[in-house]
Formats: C-alpha cells, sequence, structure tokens
C-alpha cells in the first residue's frame, strides 16, 4: 500500500475536509496522506459499488476506477445510491462519475466501459492497490478471484442475497481466497439474480459500506482485516436481516472457516481459463 514518505501533500481544504479524520490517533495526516495516494477499482456501480464508492470518495481515496457498462434502470433506484430518477436512460458510469465529482473533487474517477473478461481483468487491475467486486453472477466472481490472486490484489469481497450478506476480505498476502471456501461455483440457475430474487434495498448499502471499510483499513495498514491471521482459517462476515415486529440486525459475526489446500499459481491460472470457457468473455453485472 501506499508509503508516507512519497505520499502526496494536503491542500488547505483538504485538511479541512478530512478534519475528523486527521484527529483519528490511528489515521492523522500520515493516514490521510496514504488514503490520497491509495487506488480502489470498483467491479460494478449498483447496489455494492454505490455505497463503497461514495464512502470512498468521501473518505479521500486517491483514485478510485469504476467497471461498468449496464444504464440506469427504474429498477435501481430502491438500492443503487449513486443514480436518481434523472439519470435513467443514462450510463451507469456518467451518473458515477457525476455523483462522486461533486462528492469529492479531489478525487480522480476513472471509467471502463466494458464486460469484464479473462482477457481484460490482468490489464485492468494492474494499477490499482484494492479491487472491490461488487458483481452478483458466479462466473464473474470467481474471475475477480482469480484475477486477485494471480495480480496479487487483495479482493474486498461482498455478495447479497434477499435478506443476508456476505462480506470478506480474500487473496491478501499468505491469506485464502475465494476459492478456498467455494472451489467451484454452482450449477448455473441455481441462485437466483437480485433481479430474480429480489433484495432488501438496505442490505447492500450495508454490505458496500462494510467492503469500504475493510479497504480503507487496508490502505491504512490499522486494525485487522476480515479474515484470521493464519493461512488456513479466515473469517467471514454473515449479515441476515430478520423481520420480527420490527425490523432488527442480527450479526453472525467471525464464522471460522477451514479452507482447503492452496491451490498453485499454475492450477489457478488453468482453473481461470477453463471458467471462461476457452477465454470467452465472462460478463460482470452490478448488483
Amino acid at each position: 500500500m501506499a508509503v508516507v514518505e512519497t505520499a502526496p501533500e494536503l491542500s488547505s481544504e483538504e485538511i479541512k475536509r478530512y478534519s475528523r479524520h486527521l484527529i483519528l490517533p490511528e489515521v492523522g495526516m500520515d493516514g490521510q496522506r496514504k488514503l490520497k495516494q491509495s487506488s480502489v477499482l470498483c467491479i460494478g456501480a449498483g447496489g455494492l459499488g454505490s455505497p463503497a464508492a461514495m464512502y470512498l470518495a468521501a473518505a479521500g481515496i486517491g483514485r478510485i476506477g469504476i467497471v461498468d457498462f449496464d444504464v440506469v434502470d427504474y429498477s435501481n433506484l430502491q438500492r443503487q445510491l449513486l443514480h436518481t430518477t434523472p439519470d435513467v436512460g443514462r450510463s451507469k458510469l456518467a451518473s458515477a462519475k457525476d455523483k462522486l465529482n461533486a462528492l469529492n473533487p479531489h478525487v480522480q474517477v476513472d471509467t471502463y466501459e466494458t464486460s469484464l473478461s479473462s482477457e481484460n481483468a490482468l490489464n485492468l487491475f494492474e494499477p490499482y492497490d484494492v479491487i472491490l467486486d461488487g458483481t452478483d453472477n458466479f462466473p464473474t466472481r470467481y474471475l475477480v478471484n482469480d484475477a486477485c490472486v494471480l495480480s496479487g490484489k487483495p479482493n474486498a469481497y461482498g455478495s447479497i442475497f434477499r435478506f443476508e450478506g456476505q462480506a470478506s476480505v480474500f487473496a491478501t498476502k499468505g491469506g485464502p481466497c475465494y476459492r478456498c471456501l467455494y472451489p467451484e461455483p454452482p450449477p448455473p440457475g441455481l441462485v437466483p439474480s437480485c433481479a430474480e430474487g429480489g433484495v432488501i434495498g438496505v442490505l447492500p448499502g450495508i454490505i458496500g459500506v462494510i467492503q469500504a471499510t475493510e479497504t480503507i483499513k487496508l490502505m491504512l495498514g490499522i486494525g485487522s482485516a476480515l479474515k484470521r491471521y493464519s493461512t488456513m482459517d479466515y473469517t467471514l462476515t454473515v449479515l441476515s436481516l430478520i423481520w420480527v415486529s420490527v425490523p432488527a440486525f442480527f450479526f453472525r459475526n467471525t464464522v471460522h472457516l477451514r479452507t482447503r489446500a492452496k491451490r498453485s499459481r499454475r492450477s489457478m491460472r488453468s482453473a481461470w481459463f477453463s471458467a471462461s470457457g476457452n477465454r470467452s468473455p465472462l460478463i460482470a453485472r452490478p448488483m
């Protein structure tokens, strides 16, 4: 991650903007400069990408990239807070860039209007420090994971399903990856997408904020990521929104799962290309 000695200085306006960060001992001036030098690539500007990108921009991450090729639809507005009613029919990338620039003009926002595939993933990931996965289909989720492992980039993972969500950090140095938990994707059609199964609107906001929090912790080098220090165990945060007389949050946190043997770089590469069907594009669809 960023090195303080080479991190850019803060302007007087940035010092005012980030004043509540600067008084935190865990952040301070050096930490905020680290954030300014850091970069994150968000895969998707949808339900998870919206809150994550907004909080990363507000926090002062210096460069945010977004990969998406979709347009804003009325059905997105229930949960994708980067987009508003006047944006319906616009490119999600254009909508997202406008909102993030308005939120924090000090952040560089790069957009990539393309589908993520095995042919472009490594090139897209290369200039960024952390990859934030905001997709909702399994082929692309495995593609993001494998490309993170091959490129040595941490994967701030999140997923949602109706009233439940998961978040973790995969592919950190010496740590497990998504395939350690789920070696192979489920059969096509077994797990419905948001469009097919629905999702409560606040859920992606909660999970996306967890992803942003873990990303910021990685950049600052503070706290512990949502994984254990042992290379054979990690922590998966599972959130369930249970409706009783009033909405209540139940966190089934620190679910420690035993990982399987590490895949070699060669077998990971083989699994990546075979999963793509002879390198045919795997399409990233944001939640």
